[in-house]
């Protein structure tokens, strides 16, 4: 046997045929197993006013009876069931008071004897529940391609599927699209008591098991003059357009569009621009910054959409669409963005969005969604927050009151007092910024922050020359750090102080360096450095607590100076999470232990005359003394001479007034007229030695060289 084939509805309405969009399907030989729960809707139930946009057709009345017939179409054949209504009362359109609504299968046999074999199941299969009961009927005023034999005056068509199980529309088991509406049974309470008929949009609750005596639980209702409410609005929506076919579909399609993006929240968990109020946000960050994401959704997907943006914040913020698009459940689906184009300071922002399908902006657009965006500062130790848009003014970049953008100007300062931010510029090499008073700003930040998000000049208020008379603080700044037409933002945030009772101690080669606790502070760091004031300092590991302990690699040198400060981080709450003040520098040099410092020369050069006939040891001559002092209380000294001394010349006594230099051999001048001697001062300690170079000239003897005279005349006489 061949196969039946099945074909589905929205491709039927586009092609005489539909072979171009047949699929094959096995024919049913049993019904569904049943399931614990009921599946995802499919694009979620229809609301009443899409159902009655998407009918032409909307009528009360009763069900008299059916009937069934094989139709045939191109060659192949369906089956359809005839719905014949008595019609009490049309809510939208007109029509005879007896009519007939056309159910058909998809699927499509290719013989009609299969047709005819599949018939009896499919019309057993149709639930009879509320037959007789006056029921709502959405109908349509035409059929679908496959049933156009069936066509007629006062025919009409409710459904389409592969059975009952498939297309449910007029039972109120419906997950999609209920058609079939049926009064509530005895006409319920409110008709009871003289109130408007009600019609039932969702299945009877059944009383709970064992329950004796009670009845079933009636679910939603809907009245019929709510029903006829709805046809009116909706009326109106067409009447008000240019009365094309085009438009009335625009008004359906806009219903179907709300659904959609009401399914879109329910399978994905975002609503389509539809955001909690207030957005949450914080201050600061770059531009391009996300503060909402959701998804919107195009059904087929060549539909396009425009975006819109406006009120009166819009101009700081950026609706798009922000991703490719993907399939959710047949619906093509595209993800959107509402983004900061530039740092926002901290404060309350509003603006409204829109976004239209392209096919339906001939009859509306999205309701105007009004969106509150609440910014709160990146830290809270942030004491102001501002927009700063600086202009050329004169030979400056400025902002103020009357030039460029600076808002908001008040702001209440650390101590809760009004303040108020006058202008900020850049001229000649300076920045300048007035606030009044200025004193609210004592201890402060000043930080600039671009585009990107980026902090691009920080000025610490301490650092700042103060003209108090006029309120204005000045900072040395060489490069110009904002330009005409920049969108910028100033913030003014509480700078972590600088840690107080500094102090360090030496204990066996390791260093101790304390500090007082500082409200606030996350984490703190210590620094050292050696030697000249120009060394680099380096920082110790970061340490939590209030003191911190360093010993340095080749050991604690003697008589080295150690200077060491703090520094603090904020904890980004009480202050900012950026490094502090430095504290007060604090040194120490080690004077402790095996430490020994060498003796110290009065001069680095002494310079003596001897004559060379000065009388030799035993007898005592002293050329020269020279001394040294050593910086170590306690510690006696002793002088040697190391160099210089040609045939032992002369010697060195020791004595508590320094190094006695006596002549210890026979000087003469003809043969040296001068030694240069290297003299040492020794404590007798490791590292305890220090030089000092004399220089002793020697004279010659006047009677010999008389007598040298003297030899040489003669000798030429």
């Amino acid at each position: 046997m061949t196969e039946p084939q099945s074909v589905a509805p929205e491709m039927l309405a586009m092609t005489e045929d539909g072979d171009n969009a047949e699929t094959t399907s096995a024919p049913r030989q049993t019904a569904p197993p049943p399931v614990a729960a009921p599946p995802v809707p499919y694009f979620g139930q229809t609301s009443l006013e899409e159902r009655i946009a998407s009918h032409q057709i909307v009528v009360k009345g009763t069900l008299d009876n059916t009937t069934s017939e094989v139709v045939a179409a191109s060659g192949k054949y369906a089956i359809a069931i005839k719905f014949h209504l008595s019609v009490s009362e049309y809510l939208k359109g007109s029509g005879a008071d007896n009519v007939v609504a056309v159910w058909g299968s998809s699927i499509r046999y290719p013989t009609e004897q299969e047709a005819e074999a599949a018939r009896p199941g499919i019309v057993s299969g149709r639930p009879t529940t509320w037959d007789d009961q006056e029921a709502v009927f959405f109908l349509h005023d035409e059929t679908f391609v496959l049933f156009r034999a069936l066509e007629a005056p006062d025919v009409f068509f409710i459904g389409y599927g592969r059975d009952f199980d498939h297309d449910d529309g007029f039972s109120l088991n419906s997950d999609r699209n209920r058609t079939w509406l049926p009064a509530v049974p005895d006409g319920g309470a409110s008709r009871a008591s003289g109130g408007d008929q009600e019609f039932m949009l969702g299945t009877p609750i059944p009383p709970p098991e064992g329950a004796d005596g009670a009845t079933e639980v009636v679910g939603p209702t809907v009245t019929l003059q709510r029903i006829k409410d709805l046809v009116s609005i909706i009326n109106a929506e067409v009447a008000a357009g240019d009365g094309s076919d085009e438009y009335e579909l625009c008004v359906n399609f806009k219903y179907r569009i709300i659904r959609e993006d009401a399914y879109l929240q329910l399978a994905t968990g975002v609503g389509p621009l539809y955001a909690p109020n207030p957005l949450e946000a914080r201050s600061g960050r770059a531009a391009g910054t996300p503060i909402f994401s959701a998804v919107g959704s195009f059904n087929p997907p060549s539909r396009k959409t425009k975006f819109t943006i406006d009120g009166d914040d819009a101009n700081m913020f950026t609706i798009t669409e922000a991703a490719p698009r993907k399939v959710i459940d047949g619906l093509s689906v595209f993800d959107f963005e509402i983004r900061a184009n530039r740092p926002i300071p901290k404060g309350t922002y509003n603006f409204h969005a829109h976004y239209t399908h392209y096919s339906a902006l001939p009859c509306a657009e999205h309701p105007q969604l009004s969106y509150e965006v609440e910014y709160t500062a990146e830290n809270n130790n942030a004491i102001h927050e501002a927009f700063f848009d600086p202009v050329p003014d004169g030979s400056a970049v400025a902002a103020d009151s009357s030039n460029g953008v600076l808002k908001p100007a008040s702001f209440t300062d650390a101590n809760g007092a009004s303040a108020t931010l006058q202008r900020i510029e850049w001229a000649s090499g300076t920045v300048k910024m007035k606030v009044s008073p200025h004193t609210a700003l004592a201890g402060q930040i000043l930080e600039i922050i671009e585009l990107d998000g980026s902090v691009s000049l920080s000025l610490k208020v301490s650092d700042a020359t103060v003209d108090a008379a006029n309120n204005t603080l000045t900072w040395p700044v060489s490069d110009q750090p904002w330009h005409p037409g920049d969108k910028l933002m100033v913030r003014i945030r509480k700078a972590v102080p600088a840690s107080e009772g500094v102090s360090v101690s030496l204990s066996e080669g390791t260093y101790t360096i304390s500090w007082s606790v500082i409200a606030g502070a996350a984490e703190y760091r210590a620094q050292y450095r050696t030697g000249s004031s120009e060394a680099e300092w380096t920082n110790l590991d970061a340490a939590t607590g209030t003191s911190q302990t360093f010993s340095p690699e080749d050991g604690v040198a003697c008589g080295t100076t150690y200077e060491f400060r703090v520094q603090a981080r904020g904890d980004g709450t009480t202050h900012s999470a950026a490094w502090g003040t430095l504290s007060e520098s604090m040194s120490h040099t080690n004077r402790v232990g095996k430490c020994n410092r060498p003796p110290v020369f009065g001069s680095a050069t002494y310079a003596f005359t001897v004559a060379e006939d000065a009388p030799v040891w035993p007898a005592v001559h002293i050329v020269g003394t020279v001394a040294a002092t050593d910086p170590d209380v306690g510690d006696s000294l002793l002088y040697y001479i190391t160099a210089g001394n040609g045939g032992g010349a002369f010697n060195i006594n020791s004595s508590h007034d320094g190094g006695q230099i006596h002549v210890w051999g026979a000087l003469d001048y003809e043969t040296s007229s001068s030694y240069t001697l290297t003299v040492e001062a020794r404590d007798g300690k490791t590292g305890g030695t220090s030089p000092a170079t004399v220089e002793i000239s020697v004279t010659e003897n006047d009677r010999k060289h008389l007598r040298a005279l003297y030899y040489d005349h003669s000798r030429h006489v």
